[in-house]
């Protein structure tokens, strides 16, 4: 049986929302640094706070602010990104959305790829996709439908095949589903569905991705077992930093001397780092003209996270090997053993739920600080008699 699946699971969707957020802000942002509206032969871009849509014989539509609106209909496609859209005109093509609340109230003839907080929308004539914390459909969509959130209200006719993914589902009187339903679930049986949404026979039933339910037939041998997760991740971490501490000894031995010396220094000035990379993307978007270095920008930010985790893993390991009596620098197996302890450590620590988090993002920030105490050594990491 049943669908095949256009897309996977409910945690690879998030990562499909996330480039689709992300494209999307980098394409019309400049437009939105002020009000602003032209016309490119039948297409109009509009930019600023509060942009409103009022004008009659547009083909494609391109729109970036706070309050986005669109009151009138367009023949062609729609581009929106905002906090706040709201879609009163007809849109004869497809529907592109991305912001915190999204009504779409006009129909869609086309598809409709809508991502964001709350959304709800109605009648869309072809494909519908919409991932969101709370998503509401009211009306009919002709194509199939694909749906990721928290908290989903189905008040819809569906034609085509429906692929659900959410952690609690409420189904109206007048919800029918005329194909086939994909529902990936926590535990499997959970979701309810009454039997005038579909009939039993065309529902197949999943486990969602990450959840007990889809670990419950896995073979501990298996790559997707939590276990062998455990392990993959602990032998990764610990053959790379093992690496990089046996072949680059000196600078290893620094940063982690530093880090002990002065580990709130320490961890402030890798806070300082990160916050400074991730914030020089925001102002690149607001120049207007420097937004292409912005991937670089969030690029540099990644890399030096990913590094300074390796390092604030050594340094971990290497204060577990020294409160045991035997020091992080005592030849290459001194800093091997250092780096094994450090992931084992490290990935024990990613695994503690709600917290895991923040001791990751700790050792993050202490590695990042360390490593540019080594790169650039700030004033306030010299020694007074240097």
């Amino acid at each position: 049986m049943l669908i095949h699946n256009p897309l996977p699971p409910r945690v690879s969707f998030v990562g499909v929302r996330l480039m689709f957020l992300i494209c999307l802000a980098l394409l019309v942002t400049p437009i939105a640094m002020a009000q602003t509206s032209f016309e490119v032969g039948s297409d109009r871009f509009l930019g600023g706070p509060t942009p409103v849509h009022n004008t009659d014989g547009v083909d494609d539509l391109f729109m970036s602010g706070n309050l986005v609106r669109s009151e009138s209909p367009i023949s062609g496609s729609a581009h929106f990104a905002g906090r706040d859209i709201t879609v009163n005109g007809a849109v004869g093509g497809d529907l592109y959305a991305a912001g915190m609340d999204i009504e779409i109230m006009a129909p869609v003839s086309g598809d409709a790829t809508l991502a964001g907080y709350n959304i709800n929308v109605g009648n869309v004539g072809g494909d519908l996709r919409a991932t969101a914390t709370k998503v509401s459909l009211n009306g009919i969509v002709d194509g199939y439908t694909i749906i990721t959130g928290d908290r989903v209200t189905f008040d819809a006719q569906v034609k085509g095949d429906v692929s659900l993914s959410a952690s609690n589902v409420t189904f109206s009187e007048a919800a029918v589903i005329e194909g086939n339903l994909l529902v990936f679930e926590d535990a499997i049986g959970a979701t309810e569905i009454p039997t005038t949404v579909i009939s039993e026979d065309r529902i197949e039933r999943r486990p969602a991705a990450g959840s007990r339910a889809a670990s419950e037939d896995l073979s501990i041998w298996d790559g997707d077992h939590p276990v062998m997760k455990f392990f993959k991740r602990l032998a990764f971490v610990a053959i790379v930093v093992g690496l990089v501490a046996a072949l680059l000894p000196r600078p290893v031995t620094h940063t982690r001397d530093v880090t002990f010396e002065r580990p709130f220094s320490t961890f402030w000035l890798g806070f300082l780092s990160l916050s400074a990379a991730i914030g020089s993307a925001i102002v690149l978007l607001m120049t207007g003209i420097a937004f292409i270095l912005v991937p670089v920008s969030l690029l540099i930010a990644a890399l030096g996270a990913l590094v300074g985790y390796f390092i604030g893993v050594y340094v971990l390991g290497s204060a577990a090997v020294s409160i045991i009596g035997r020091r992080g620098e005592d030849g290459i197996s001194g800093r091997v053993l250092a780096a094994g302890a450090g992931a084992l450590l490290a990935t024990l620590i990613s695994r503690i739920p709600v917290l895991g988090w923040v001791g990751t993002l700790t050792i993050i920030l202490l590695g990042g600080g360390a490593l540019v105490v080594w790169l650039f050594r700030p004033k306030l990491f010299t020694p007074i008699d240097a």
